[in-house]
């Protein structure tokens, strides 16, 4: 059968890595917390961590390529990332009782090829259907994965077999075996450009799906691990400079509930209880509707000068809630209309394909109201970072 040679390049906490040529994975669903969530981490924890930890070192030893803890929803992105990583793996067994977190329904969902609001906010259109088209799951959720280590066992041992062998658990079976490396290589790393000068990394990419997989790549090859008041995070140590050629490609994409997301900034609402919101800011910011001004501004022969702030000291340099976005610049060459936004941090697990699609579509807005030709989205971003 067919392998193909990969490395684990990229390791992620919580997670024990086995042989890559192993046609399984093992994630169990942890419901405690990890060892670095600061004061509240307890000797109960401790035990429970290491315990849990101890056994996905025994899958491992049992012949699965990975065995990880995922203890929220987001974990589900790193766990995709890790198999379309490799080519190998074929199954996926997922195993733990849900307690709080619905982690077991968003596997159930990727199971019945339900793209759902819960499913769209870690993963991309085309990374789910890639999952899906690469791996099945194995349900053993609402199981103590300990009272069950030896089914879990039996699995992973019969997934080494050449030929099709049946696996029976309280009246559900599974048919495993090793089916060799999926035909067609499915990765999540896209074609670009990248160039570097000093602490500056360029990426030139055709559309925001490709910058959103690109930019992952980026955090997760390169990024540095840093703890603070926010949790656990690869922060990238460079400044980030992305270039989208075409920004309306919306390929692989969700576009419903982007289009949501847009409509609401542009109706420049903003809850009670709430610091900020980007709508509010751009179209109602003490009365002010900036993008109509900056508009005018180029109306007027201004054509490079369609400036916008999103930064407001008097409120932000007190505040733990800053905008991400603090300025966008518009300006017209050569009747193409581009615009650059300069981001001072930004979560790009979940939030960058929201970010890029609504500006993306303001500057569609933008070109409308002037005659013009769209021209590049431009971003540059001091701190991208994901969640651990």
């Amino acid at each position: 059968m067919k392998k193909i040679k990969v490395s684990w390049t990229i390791k992620y906490p919580h997670v024990v890595y086995g042989n890559p040529y192993s046609p399984i994975a093992v994630c169990i669903i942890y419901p405690h917390r990890y060892p670095d969530r600061g004061v509240d981490f307890t000797d109960f924890d401790a035990k429970q961590y290491k315990e849990y930890i101890s056994l996905c070192e025994r899958f491992v030893s049992y012949g699965a390529a990975v065995a990880g803890l995922q203890n929220t929803e987001l974990g589900v992105f790193y766990v995709a990332k890790t198999i379309l990583s490799n080519p190998n793996i074929r199954y996926l067994v997922v195993v733990g009782k849900e307690f709080g977190h619905k982690i077991g329904s968003l596997y159930r969902s990727i199971s019945l090829n339900l793209y759902d609001e819960s499913i769209r906010r870690y993963l991309s259109r085309e990374t789910f259907d890639s999952l899906r088209s690469q791996i099945e799951i194995i349900d053993l959720i609402g199981y103590d994965p300990f009272k069950i280590e030896n089914i879990v066992k039996k699995i992973i041992e019969a997934s080494y077999q050449e030929s099709p062998k049946e696996i029976v658990f309280n009246g559900r079976k599974w048919i495993v075996w090793d089916k060799g490396a999926v035909e067609k290589y499915i990765s999540s790393r896209k074609s670009y450009r990248l160039s570097i000068l000093g602490y500056t990394i360029i990426i030139d990419v055709d559309s925001i799906n490709s910058a959103w997989i690109v930019t992952l790549d980026m955090v997760s090859t390169y990024g540095v691990e840093i703890r603070d008041w926010r949790g656990r995070r690869l922060v990238l140590p460079y400044t980030l400079i992305i270039n989208i050629d075409n920004p309306l490609n919306t390929e692989g994409l969700d576009k419903a509930s982007l289009d949501e997301y847009f409509n609401e900034m542009l109706s420049g609402g903003i809850r009670e209880g709430e610091s900020y919101t980007y709508g509010h800011r751009l179209f109602k910011w003490f009365g002010l509707n900036q993008v109509e001004k900056a508009i005018n501004k180029i109306r007027n022969g201004y054509l490079t000068q369609g400036h916008i702030t999103l930064y407001d000291p008097r409120i932000d340099l007190e505040s733990n809630d800053i905008p991400c976005i603090t300025e966008i610049h518009i300006k017209v060459i050569e009747n193409e209309v581009s615009l650059r936004a300069s981001i001072r941090s930004w979560d790009v697990a979940r939030a960058l394909p929201f970010n890029l699609y609504a500006l993306s579509r303001l500057l569609e807005l933008i070109a409308k109201e002037l005659k013009k030709s769209i021209g590049k989205l431009i971003i540059i971003a001091d701190e991208p970072h994901i969640y651990l």
